[in-house]
């Protein structure tokens, strides 16, 4: 009986001296930013033909004549770029439909396409400082070569000068 009563005793000391481990969370790893592969709130992103399609440096220029193009490059050679035409005179809330040919070009896969002979889409411009050269605006547009046509859909520029 006394061997029984240690033995419990032994126990009831044994596991009121642990303690609770804490548990540890482990730290996610940041995945790389790939242009084809884009992630949320890149500087320039759309998609072409319903796939994702982004660049974080986008190249954006001013002419002394006044058009601003803004051109983003996925690692594979595509490209999608906008001009804005009479930049110093654009304001908040601005929309430029496409009905100047060039306004949106888009290379897929080593083909040019130009927006849309007939007009289809627009910029609309959400915020602009043309002294800072800052803007950022919404677009969409349709592409077209001869006989066939590329849709450019849900995009959106954060850039500056």
């Amino acid at each position: 009986m006394k061997k029984l009563f240690i033995a419990l005793l032994s126990i009831t000391v044994l596991f009121s001296a642990c303690e609770k481990e804490e548990e540890v969370t482990p730290t996610p790893i940041p995945t790389p930013v790939d242009p084809v592969d884009p992630v949320e709130n890149d500087p320039f992103s759309c998609k072409i033909e319903g796939v994702a399609f982004a660049d974080n440096t986008p190249v954006v220029k001013l002419t002394t004549d006044d058009l601003m193009t803004i051109t983003a490059t996925a690692s594979n050679g595509d490209f999608v770029s906008l001009k804005i035409i009479a930049f110093s005179s654009r304001n908040a809330g601005d929309v430029l439909e496409f009905n100047y040919y060039s306004m949106g070009q888009v290379n897929k896969g080593g083909v040019l396409y130009n927006n849309a002979s007939v007009p289809y889409g627009n910029i609309t411009i959400e915020t602009i400082n043309t002294t800072s050269g800052k803007i950022s605006g919404t677009f969409y547009f349709k592409g077209e070569i001869t006989n066939d046509q590329i849709n450019i859909t849900d995009g959106e520029f954060n850039v500056s000068l």
